[in-house]
C-alpha cells in the first residue's frame, strides 16, 4: 500500500550565476551576503516515502548510528575516539573495504545568530562559528575535481595507488541532540540537471591568520543553480532525528553508472522551534579496493 508522502515549505537558495558570487569563503562573515536564487520548494519527509532511498541510487541514506555519542569534548578528542567509530560504521552500510575519515565540523549556531555576528564583524574575511549552510552545495569542497584536490591534500603519498580502484567521500551528518530546527535537506540525483552544477573555487582559513586574504587556499566546489529545463529537483529531509540517527550524504564517486554526489544544505520552516540545532558530520573517503574504478 502507499502512503501519503509528507511534506514540508520553505525557500532554498540556489546559486545565481549572472550575480552570484565567483569565489566563496568558508564561515566568513561575507557569506551572509552572498546574492542567491531563492525559489519556493517542497520537501519530502524520508519516513513517510515507501521507496528505499540509497547512497548509490539517490546520493543520500537515513540510517541508525548505534555507537554512543561520547568523546565530543574537543577535537582532538574527536579525532582520537570517534573518528575510528565513524568509519567502522560507514564500512558496515557501504561495505567498503577501507574507510578514513578527516575532516569534521560541530555546527551549533542559529541562522539569525550568524547573520547578527556578520553585522558585527570587522571585516567581510572574518571567520564566524560554523552554522546551518544554507545554499545548495556539494559538501565545501568537492566538485570532480575537487574531490581529488581533496584525496591529493589528505593522502599524497598514497593517492597514486588509491585512485587506481573505486573511492568515494563521503559525508556522515550526527545530531547531537534532538533536531528541532534548520533541517539538514538532501537532493535527489536522479532529478539533478548538470546545468545546474557550477564549479566554483571555495577559499578557506588555513593557520592562524583568519583576517587577511593572503591566510586563505582553496578548492573548487559545486554550487547549485535552479534548473532550466522545465524539470524538477526532489528534496527530503528526516524529520524529528534524534541522536542515534546519521545522514549519510555522497559527496562524489569514481562510479559512473550510480549517483555520484548529493546537493544539499539546511532550510527554515513554519515548524522550526527551540535552541541551535547541534549537529556534527564527518568527511570521509571510502574505498572499495575489490572494485574498479569507473
Amino acid at each position: 500500500m502507499t502512503t501519503s508522502r509528507r511534506t514540508v515549505k520553505t525557500s532554498l537558495n540556489f546559486y545565481d550565476p549572472i550575480n552570484g558570487p565567483k569565489n566563496m569563503y568558508l564561515n566568513v562573515s561575507e557569506v551572509q551576503s552572498y546574492k542567491f536564487i531563492t525559489a519556493p520548494a517542497e520537501i519530502i519527509d524520508i519516513r513517510s516515502c515507501d521507496e528505499e532511498l540509497t547512497l548509490d541510487k539517490n546520493g543520500f541514506q537515513l540510517a541508525n548510528y548505534e555507537d554512543e555519542l561520547t568523546g565530543f569534548e574537543n577535537d582532538t578528542s574527536i579525532e582520537e575516539h570517534v573518528y575510528p567509530k565513524v568509519a567502522e560504521f560507514l564500512k558496515k552500510v557501504t561495505g567498503a573495504s577501507r574507510v578514513s575519515t578527516h575532516v569534521h565540523m560541530i555546527r551549533e549556531s542559529t541562522l539569525s545568530d550568524l547573520k547578527s555576528q556578520a553585522q558585527r564583524s570587522d571585516g567581510p574575511l572574518e571567520v564566524l562559528p560554523p552554522g546551518p549552510a544554507t545554499n545548495i552545495h556539494v559538501a565545501s569542497d568537492q566538485s570532480y575535481t575537487g574531490a581529488h584536490q581533496f584525496l591529493k591534500h589528505n593522502l599524497p603519498n598514497e593517492y597514486e595507488k588509491v585512485t587506481k580502484t573505486r573511492w568515494a567521500i563521503i559525508n556522515v551528518w550526527l545530531p547531537l541532540a534532538p533536531v528541532a530546527r534548520d533541517n539538514l535537506f538532501v537532493g535527489d540525483w536522479r532529478t539533478m540537471d548538470p546545468s545546474q552544477f557550477h564549479n566554483i573555487p571555495l577559499h578557506f582559513p588555513t593557520g592562524d591568520a583568519k583576517r587577511n586574504d593572503d591566510s586563505y587556499t582553496h578548492v573548487d566546489t559545486w554550487r547549485i543553480a535552479p534548473r532550466t529545463d522545465g524539470g524538477k529537483n526532489d528534496w527530503y529531509y528526516a524529520s524529528e532525528m534524534q541522536p542515534g540517527e546519521a545522514i549519510l550524504v555522497k559527496c562524489f564517486d569514481t562510479k559512473l553508472d550510480r549517483a555520484r554526489c548529493c546537493p544539499h544544505g539546511a532550510f527554515e520552516c513554519e515548524e522550526d522551534h527551540g535552541p541551535a540545532r547541534r549537529s556534527c558530520e564527518f568527511r570521509c573517503f571510502v574505498f572499495w579496493e575489490d572494485q574498479e574504478a569507473e
